[in-house]
């Protein structure tokens, strides 16, 4: 990129220079114009020079006659011309003639027009040229003629004794020769050549060319000029053309030419002159523009460093630069003052940047750039982070509102603040979590550091005259012992802290098992929706017994992941994933779907199983699922009764109006429902019976004990009882021997389940156990 300084400094020349060129133009434009016009006019006086040179032979050779015919030595040779012997004197008598007018040739004619003598034999033997010329008027007269490719003027004088007695002809004849254009060009610093043009050949008679330069008279164009006098330019030559002789239409042209190069030597003077003039304006011209370039653009360049020095960060300058260009000034102080600006607002984005707007304290990011630099000062030495998540959060924020949520966290983050450790740095880590780094600690003292901080929980906080009660599940990782670097650190304290919230703990310290834990848990939540398109679930069928006529009439379909990396994943460790992530309507759909296809299989083999598949609470606020069963029960031609849909009594609690809706038109079409794991929930019975159920599962955690927990008795029997009562079926959970199975009996329980039956099977094994069981 050029330069400012380069810029006006070239400017300022190219502006010179293209001045310079203009006037250089129109100087040597109008040189040519004027010469050009002067050559016109010099070509025209030429001609005028030429024909008066004529005019002034023919004056010559008048004044000649009238001496030449009174001569009586002449008249007598003439008149007395009578044989050959004659001939020697009349020669003496026409070369003393012809030497006293100059003439070439001299000639002597009787009056018939033959020729008696001429000094020169080619006349001599040729009279016939004569003839056009001889007239009998008493008169003179001249003429130009061509004879052998040269060009003569010849002049015809009568000779009487005395008048009208015409005693014969004296003739002058004149060479118009080479030495003759050279004469004429020297008079009238002109080129003169003598043509004759028949109409397609032009044969030069006489030039005062160089051999080498009469080509240029080839470029005469005669077409248009051959009747004109009017100038012509060919290259850099121009022509003037005229006929030798306007009484005779012989073709004959003087042409005057002029070199319009050779004519403009004379002002090679002015254009050294002017380019002299011009190289000293150049020179002038270049140091002036040197020097305003440089005092416009030294300052600029200042501006520009500071401007640099601005853009990459540093703002702690100690003076603006300063100039005795105001403009310049001006935009220097404006500089400074965005400098100011800029500088305060950065401070303001990087305070901003690096804490929580909420409680002020350090955020995420710089307590990571703290830790990384307190590793990278006290490499080896141990130290602990301690990530506090605030259990039960989002209750109060969802019953009191975020904006008391909000204030429950300020608090929360100015005590911890006002009780930490003056050598511990505190943090908020996230939405509900907290994070402190304990700098100067022994591995034995880290529990110990963090029941500290856990016991700052003890009091209650007070926000808007509401005591607020809130404890935090801690999560403790180690340095070096858990990891090296900052980032991987805090993620395991972080899953620390969650295992801690999951079992309900004071604390947990990260171990490696852990790690691989949530490592799959990431995995298998990416992966979950594409696992139902590859095939990897698959439905596991569990039996359910009558268990008054002994007979397996149902089974409970369950799903189960056949992960290709992770083998045999438990439903455990991925249905809560699928209904955080929304993929549980997914896994719904397919297990309806496959259950049903399975049941139509086994009812075209003669095998009469109803089929049981678990919905979520997700599920329930679906409305689509209602049609989604109708039609996959239509496709598979099977009766709704068929289908038992089993939910539990936690998720139905959720939203028990929209639960109560969808649940009755599954009723209505004639579809089984079942309340799952029932005494684990929150329900009461006067909730419960609002639900268009048909059956109630007992969990088993009342029914694996049965024969030797009285409670449990208790309660299982109450359960089977109350339940008949209000038209039931009781499925018991859990049954995992013979024991259990006779009691239930006792109790009146309508259906048994549990590994004491059968345990879930895939679909080929299922029915190898069935036949067996029946066989048995």
């Amino acid at each position: 990129m050029r330069s400012l300084r380069s810029t006006i400094f070239f400017f300022f020349v190219g502006l010179l220079m293209l001045a310079m060129c203009i006037n250089f133009g129109l100087v040597y434009r109008s040189t040519y114009i004027h010469t050009k016009a002067q050559i016109g006019q010099q070509l025209e006086a030429g001609w005028k020079v030429f024909k008066n040179e004529l005019d002034a032979r023919r004056l010559n050779q008048a004044q000649l006659a009238s001496l030449v015919t009174q001569d009586f030595g002449l008249r007598s040779e003439i008149a007395a011309f009578s044989s050959q012997e004659n001939v020697e004197s009349l020669q003496v008598v026409l070369n003393n003639f012809r030497e006293r007018s100059a003439a070439n040739v001299a000639i002597a004619a009787n009056h018939e027009g033959h020729i008696l003598t001429a000094t020169d034999a080619n006349f001599a033997n040729d009279p016939a040229f004569l003839d056009s010329m001889l007239v009998d008027n008493g008169t003179g007269t001249d003429r130009l003629m061509v004879k052998n490719g040269q060009l003569y003027h010849v002049f015809v004088n009568p000779i009487y004794a005395p008048p009208p007695n015409l005693l014969g002809w004296f003739i002058l004849v004149y060479a118009l020769n080479d030495q003759t254009a050279l004469n004429l060009a020297h008079i009238t610093d002109l080129h003169v050549s003598f043509v004759q043009h028949d109409g397609t050949q032009t044969p030069i008679l006489a030039s005062s060319l160089a051999s080498e330069q009469r080509g240029l008279l080839n470029l005469i164009d005669w077409q248009p000029h051959i009747d004109s006098q009017e100038l012509q330019l060919a290259q850099d030559q121009l022509f003037l053309l005229h006929h030798l002789d306007e009484r005779q239409d012989n073709g004959l042209y003087v042409i005057l030419q002029r070199s319009l190069s050779e004519a403009m030597v004379g002002y090679q003077r002015l254009f050294w002159q002017l380019v002299i003039i011009v190289i000293l304006t150049l020179g002038f011209t270049l140091f002036g523009a040197f020097v305003i370039a440089n005092q416009t653009s030294k300052p600029l360049s200042t501006l520009a460093q500071y401007v640099r020095r601005i853009g990459s960060g540093d703002y702690g300058l100690s003076h603006t630069p300063s100039t005795k260009q105001q403009e310049v000034q001006v935009l220097f102080n404006e500089f400074d003052n965005m400098r100011k600006a800029i500088a305060e607002r950065e401070g303001q984005i990087a305070y901003a940047a690096y804490h929580d707007p909420l409680t002020d304290l350090p955020n995420r990011l710089r307590f990571q750039q703290l830790l990384q630099a307190y590793f990278n000062g006290h490499q080896g030495q141990t130290t602990a982070i301690l990530v506090l998540g605030l259990n039960h959060f989002k209750d109060i924020n969802d019953t009191l509102g975020h904006t008391t949520g909000d204030m429950l966290l300020r608090q929360v983050g100015h005590r911890l603040l006002a009780k930490c450790h003056p050598q511990d740095e505190i943090a908020r880590f996230s939405g509900d979590a907290f994070v402190v780094l304990l700098t100067d600690v022994e591995r034995n003292d880290v529990l110990k550091e963090a029941m500290y901080y856990k016991q700052i929980f003890d009091d209650a906080f007070m926000v808007e005259n509401i005591a607020m009660s809130i404890n935090a599940a801690i999560g403790i990782a180690i340095y070096p012992d858990h990891a090296e670097a900052a980032s991987t650190l805090l993620q395991r304290a972080e899953i620390a802290m969650y295992v801690a919230k999951e079992k309900r703990l004071p604390c947990a310290l990260y171990t490696q098992q852990q790690n691989r834990y949530s490592l799959l848990r990431l995995s298998l939540m990416s992966e979950l929706r594409g696992a139902i398109a590859r095939g990897e679930l698959v439905l596991f069928y569990q039996p359910k017994l009558a268990i008054k006529q002994g007979k397996i009439i149902s089974v409970e379909c369950l799903v189960r992941w056949q992960h290709p990396v992770h083998g045999m994943v438990n439903p455990d460790d991925f249905i809560p994933l699928a209904e955080k992530t929304g993929n549980i309507r997914y896994l719904t759909l397919w297990a309806i779907d496959t259950a049903l296809a399975q049941c139509q299989r086994w009812q075209n083999e003669g095998k009469l199983l109803d089929v049981a598949v678990n919905i979520s609470s997700v599920d329930l606020q679906d409305a689509s699922i209602v049609d989604y069963v109708q039609h996959t029960l239509e496709k598979y031609q099977l009766a709704p009764a068929r289908l038992a849909l089993e939910v539990t009594e936690s998720a139905v609690m959720l939203d028990i109006e929209k639960a109560i809706a969808m649940l009755t038109q599954l009723h209505d079409m004639g579809v089984r429902l079942a309340i799952d794991d029932y005494g684990t929930g929150y329900s009461s019975m006067a909730q419960l019976k609002r639900l268009p159920v048909d059956e109630l599962k007992i969990d088993k955690s009342f029914v694996m004990d049965l024969s030797h927990n009285r409670d449990d008795t208790i309660i299982v029997r109450s359960t089977i009882e109350l339940g008949h009562n209000m038209g039931l079926k009781l499925v018991a959970e859990g049954v995992e021997n013979q024991d259990i199975l006779t009691l239930l009996g006792q109790y009146q329980c309508d259906i048994a389940q549990g590994y004491g039956i059968g345990r879930p099977m895939p679909s080929d094994k299922f029915e190898q156990w069935w036949q067996q069981y029946h066989l048995s």
